[in-house]
């Protein structure tokens, strides 16, 4: 499996272009634990992923998960939340990519702030550019648009 090269190939949980551990995305592309949480109130520093500038591929499900109501965007299913820090780039886009499922991709300003992008239809694509500063924490928050959405998932970061 070709780990490293920004794309997420068969095996891979994650692939954000390098092969070091201890940045959510270990060195064998693999989720690091603790990146991955239920509940916003119960991030932390030690949970958070630290892509480096450039694209970073994430997958995972909703399958299983529960609605912990942070934030509301009209979407009462089950959730994941995926929470990052900011390298030396300026701008993100996330993008969502359900599995045939309808989603919400809500971004989330250091857990409080929730910001609501869309709704995508059936396995559509969501999208969403915004600013945030090297450093600062944000968390995306794949959720299913109704209590019986849920399945796989790929978040796409472009940090630039």
């Amino acid at each position: 499996m070709p780990c490293g090269n920004r794309a997420l190939d068969a095996g891979e949980s994650c692939d954000d272009g390098n092969r070091t551990s201890g940045d959510g995305c270990s060195a064998t592309c693999q989720m690091e634990p603790a990146t991955v949480v239920e509940n916003c109130g119960a991030t932390t520093t030690s949970g958070t992923i630290s892509p480096p500038t450039g694209i970073s591929i994430y997958s995972g499900t909703t399958a299983g998960r529960t609605d912990d109501g942070s934030g509301s965007c009209s979407a009462n299913g089950p959730e994941v939340v995926l929470q990052f820090r900011m390298p030396a780039g300026t701008m993100v886009t996330v993008t969502l990519r359900p599995t045939g499922y309808d989603a919400a991709l809500r971004t989330v300003g250091a857990c409080s702030g929730s910001m609501c992008i869309n709704m995508a239809g059936s396995g559509g694509v969501e999208a969403v550019t915004f600013a945030a500063a090297p450093g600062s924490v944000f968390a995306v928050v794949p959720d299913g648009n109704n209590p019986s959405d849920s399945g796989p998932f790929t978040v796409q970061l472009n940090i630039f």
